[in-house]
């Protein structure tokens, strides 16, 4: 028995291989008559492909059909054109049952027959003819008192159209999916067919993409102003990933300010700004630098570049504010500058040029740094007297001092590991002079507020 079983698993094996070797021969047979008709030689084209196709060979049948459908060396006639297109279709070949739909569809060589036309675009669109497919969910779309199951099965064709990449199909597969037609209403789905279509060249797909993206717009509004974060964001977000600087530019503004009830993400927000910034897109370079100063990364190059080139633009023209930032970023290892010194710079003459008091406190820190060995102890020191000097007469009017605490810079905290870095310099006083100006910092420049601790009259 075991015997008799390997035989027969043998044989069958043989006759797959036969198989193959067969239809691998028909195909090389029928592309060579192509090639033979692409050069106009219709006779010796026709020589191979009449054999195989009364052999029942689909592809050979359907090539006939398009030898006598325009006359390729024998008279034109649609009518035998279509006999042969009727014996590949009898196959289920998808191409030959679309030209059988479409001979009944406009009454090529026969009769009429609109009823005849859908069932062959059906047959025609399970097969895998994107063309057969189109014309299927055309039909039952447009008929006068559709149903909803004409609908439903129409946009089931359509879709199955729009999988062959069919270009006025993906058109058709965002119109029904942005009006809802035959499946339930989907923007992003919309969007996502527009774009294939553009890519595809169609030529209305750039306005229907302008009008889809103008009402996503809207209605992420829409969801903003009526409390409905999620559903905005999700809009933005599809808008995003396909691309659009719009939508790339409005997720990153809200994740960065965490505003209109939607969640603060400022990492999500960075990488949200980088399409827009990229292509200099209304204001995304700047909330892009906001994001990098904010968040903890994960960082690109591009975005520390950024972020320097616009505080360095904005300090060079006198805002000391920028300036300050500047130093931060400088003194901070996560921007891999690695400028102490150039921080302290900055720090300096913005202190003690400028009279931007909100630079005193970082830089006396990073002087304390610096050189360990020249900060006071008690009050006095036998080295460094003119700067202490200095950075007690910039503060001024600040009491009592605060010891072992610690203030929130602009971006970061610094911290004195234990170290005082002047008699006045960690007075409540000055904490909450801090506090003020990191408030009215991000109310001037990003619109946002920082907290105030309880009681500060800063505030």
């Amino acid at each position: 028995m075991m015997r008799i079983r390997i035989l027969v698993a043998a044989f069958i094996s043989a006759l797959v291989c036969l198989l193959a070797a067969a239809q691998s021969d028909v195909a090389s047979q029928i592309e060579e008559a192509q090639q033979l008709a692409n050069e106009g030689k219709y006779q010796e084209a026709r020589a191979i492909l009449e054999p195989l196709a009364r052999e029942g060979q689909a592809a050979a049948q359907y090539a006939m059909g398009i030898v006598y459908a325009n006359g390729f060396g024998v008279p034109e006639s649609k009518s035998t054109a279509l006999d042969w297109f009727k014996q590949a279709a009898s196959q289920d070949h998808g191409r030959a049952l679309y030209h059988v739909g479409l001979y009944y569809d406009r009454g090529i060589g026969v009769a009429p027959n609109s009823f005849l036309a859908l069932e062959n675009y059906k047959r025609g669109g399970e097969a895998g003819d994107g063309e057969a497919a189109y014309n299927a969910g055309q039909i039952l779309l447009t008929r006068e008192n559709r149903s909803a199951e004409d609908e439903a099965l129409g946009t089931r064709y359509i879709l199955l159209s729009a999988r062959e990449e069919t270009p006025r199909a993906l058109i058709a597969a965002g119109w029904v999916s942005e009006n809802g037609i035959g499946v339930d209403r989907n923007l992003t789905a919309a969007l996502g067919y527009y774009q294939r279509a553009d890519r595809a060249e169609h030529a209305m797909a750039e306005y229907f993409l302008h009008d889809l993206l103008d009402l996503m717009s809207a209605e992420a509004k829409t969801y903003l102003q009526a409390g409905n974060p999620e559903d905005a964001m999700r809009l933005y977000d599809a808008m995003c990933e396909g691309t659009v600087f719009e939508g790339c530019y409005q997720a990153g503004y809200h994740r960065l300010r965490g505003n209109s009830g939607v969640q603060r993400n400022r990492t999500r927000a960075l990488r949200d700004l980088r399409l827009p910034c990229k292509h200099l897109y209304k204001n995304a370079c700047a909330y892009l630098s906001e994001a990098v100063l904010f968040s903890n990364g994960p960082y690109e190059q591009s975005d520390i570049t950024v972020t320097r080139e616009r505080l360095e633009d904005a300090c060079n023209t006198g805002d000391q504010s920028q300036c300050y930032n500047l130093a931060y970023m400088k003194a901070d290892y996560r921007f891999r500058m690695y400028d102490l010194d150039g921080a302290m710079a900055l720090l300096k003459t913005a202190c003690w040029d400028e009279n931007y008091s909100k630079a005193c406190g970082p830089y006396a820190e990073l002087f304390n740094r610096r050189y360990p060995a020249q900060a006071p102890s008690g009050g006095s020191s036998s080295s460094g007297g003119n700067f202490w000097s200095a950075l007690a007469g910039a503060i001024s009017g600040y009491s009592s001092a605060v010891s072992g605490a610690s203030y929130q810079s602009s971006y970061g905290s610094y911290s004195s590991g234990g170290q005082s870095y002047g008699q006045q310099a960690r007075s409540n006083a000055y904490a909450r002079n801090l506090q003020f100006n990191e408030m009215t910092r991000r109310i001037e420049q990003y619109g946002s507020t920082a907290g105030c601790s309880q009681g500060n009259q800063y505030c």
